[in-house]
């Protein structure tokens, strides 16, 4: 099929042209039988015209010899004759206009009617010599000619047949004749004229019911026929025009599965002028760009491998000096602030000492002071403490008087008990009367008993306090033994004290001259910390940024790798 020129000009056509080429066959195909189709409507709906008229003539003659032999019969003598006759009359004549309507004007010419049955017998694809001769049987001029005479008939028949009502009530016996006579004479001839016209309207009728099935026939042919070689045609050129793409489809899905697996060697075929051979060109183009990048790729990914190698090697040897110098650097700086710490807490220390010795001078000098004012205490003291000592001595004296005081109120109390204990029994024996007496010896001897209980606890109380007095009397003896001693060493003291202040203003000079040198030494110690904490940042930042070195030649590596073995997979 490849070597006819019209479907290699098709094949060569872009994809877009043969889909308006496929459009266009079709709507060519659709307007023929559309043409096709209208001519022969057309020619069908004619002759449908013309059997609807012939059938509505047919069922007017029908009804025009139904009505008049429906009043031929009628008698009359009776008084409904005259209303049938003239409604058959009324309706008659009104098919009979209908008729006369429905015929043609005048008679074709020979060469039209000629002309039609040449396009019925062309419609039909047979022979209508039977319909000529039955169109020649009785012309449009013959059919107006019995029209007229049916109505003439039919006009005289009423006439007749309304003179008979007239005379009917005169006249009955020859009113009954008039009808039969008249049947004879216009009826009769009428139904005859009616039947050749109906003959005549049957054949016609049957005439345009075959030409109607002829042309119903050709038109299923007249539509199945383009309808079909179109569509083979379009199924022929659609089949052309899919095996081409199918065949060139696949031979680019297999080259662009090679593609795919990394061949960049390949190429798409470029065949036609269509957009497929475009889409090849342009992908072809993509593919030899993408071919040459990658090929540039690889040669920059070789040499940022062996740099990223070389750089990885540098950087480590680099990142351990830098943890050398940085750990080296630590450890002096740590030594040298602790050094520096130390010599802070000694100058602070001495700081301390010198001030404690200015303290104990001036303590030294009050002390001195508070020693001769502790002398003059201690005799004031030892002389309170002789008054004390009498004056607890008389304390003792008197808890025992308040001792034997307590007796004599314990024994009253144990009188008022008993003496409330006789008073309740004496009141017992009263009976009612000694009932109120009763109450207060009760009240008495519950006095009595908390006097006692009282006194009990007094007692206990004096005898504690005699002990403590007793306790006390004996420290004063001791204190004022101690009071003496402490006199005699106050005394002692005064003396120590002035050869401690001149001792303490010598300690004060030299911790003093210390604490200076101290200061210094301090202050020296932090400058040099400051300096080695300085000198350990830069290190540290400088191992950092060693390791972070490291870490990213190590990253570039290991990336250079990965683009090697993906570049690797594409077959340059």
């Amino acid at each position: 099929m490849r070597g006819v020129p019209f479907f290699f000009g098709v094949i060569d056509l872009s994809i877009n042209k043969k889909m308006w080429l496929l459009s266009a066959i079709t709507a060519v195909s659709i307007i023929l039988v559309g043409v096709f189709s209208a001519y022969t409507l057309s020619g069908l709906r004619a002759s449908f015209s013309r059997y609807q008229g012939q059938v509505a003539i047919s069922q007017s003659f029908f009804a025009i010899k139904a009505t008049a032999l429906s009043v031929a019969k009628n008698d009359p003598i009776l008084p409904n004759t005259k209303t049938a006759l003239d409604a058959a009359n009324t309706k008659i004549m009104m098919l009979l206009a209908q008729i006369e309507q429905t015929l043609p004007a005048e008679q074709k010419p020979a060469d039209e009617t000629e002309q039609d049955q040449a396009a019925e017998k062309a419609s039909s694809g047979q022979d209508d010599s039977e319909s000529a001769d039955a169109l020649a049987s009785i012309s449009v001029e013959e059919s107006r000619a019995l029209l007229v005479d049916i109505t003439n008939l039919w006009s005289e028949y009423n006439k007749q047949f309304n003179s008979a009502i007239t005379i009917a009530p005169e006249s009955p016996q020859d009113a009954l004749q008039i009808p039969d006579a008249i049947y004879g004479l216009q009826l009769i001839p009428m139904i005859e004229r009616i039947d050749r016209l109906i003959n005549d309207n049957q054949v016609r009728e049957q005439i345009s019911y075959d030409t109607i099935s002829k042309l119903m026939s050709s038109i299923l042919w007249m539509i199945l026929i383009p309808l079909l070689a179109g569509g083979v045609f379009v199924v022929l050129i659609q089949r052309l025009v899919a095996s081409d793409l199918r065949k060139r489809v696949f031979r680019i899905q297999t080259v662009v599965k090679q593609l795919g697996e990394g061949d960049l060697t390949r190429r798409l075929p470029v065949e036609g002028r269509d957009e497929l051979a475009a889409i090849a060109g342009s992908i072809n183009e993509f593919v030899e760009k993408t071919h040459t990048i990658l090929c540039h790729v690889k040669e920059g990914s070789n040499e940022v491998s062996v740099a990223a190698s070389e750089l990885y090697d540098v950087s480590e040897h680099s990142a351990h000096s830098s943890i050398g110098q940085s750990e080296a650097a630590t450890s002096v700086a740590a030594t040298v602030q602790e050094l520096s710490v130390s010599i802070g807490q000694v100058a602070e220390q001495a700081k301390n000492a010198q001030d404690y010795s200015v303290q104990s001078g001036k303590l030294s000098a009050e002390a001195g002071g508070v020693v001769l004012s502790a002398t003059d205490e201690m005799t004031k003291i030892s002389l309170l403490s002789q008054d004390s000592a009498e004056l607890i001595r008389d304390l003792e004296q008197r808890s025992s008087d308040i001792n034997n005081i307590m007796q004599v109120i314990r024994d009253v109390a144990d009188q008022t008990n008993l003496l409330a204990l006789n008073a309740a029994i004496e009141a017992a024996r009263a009976g009612e009367q000694g009932r109120g007496f009763s109450v207060v010896a009760d009240e008495i001897r519950n006095l009595a008993q908390r006097t006692a209980e009282s006194t009990k606890e007094i007692t206990f109380i004096v005898t504690k306090i005699q002990e403590v007095t007793v306790a006390v009397a004996g420290s004063m003896e001791t204190e004022l033994q101690q009071v003496e001693k402490g006199v005699q060493l106050a005394e002692k003291a005064g003396g120590s004290m002035a050869q401690v202040r001149g001792s303490t203003d010598q300690v004060e000079e030299a911790i003093n001259y210390i604490c200076n040198a101290l200061l210094e030494q301090s202050n020296a110690s932090d400058d040099i910390a400051r300096k080695i904490d300085e000198i350990a940042t830069i290190s540290e930042e400088g191992s950092e940024a060693a390791k972070n070195t490291v870490s990213t030649a190590k990253r570039m590596d290991d990336l250079s790798e990965k683009l090697t073995l993906a570049v690797n997979q594409f077959q340059l």
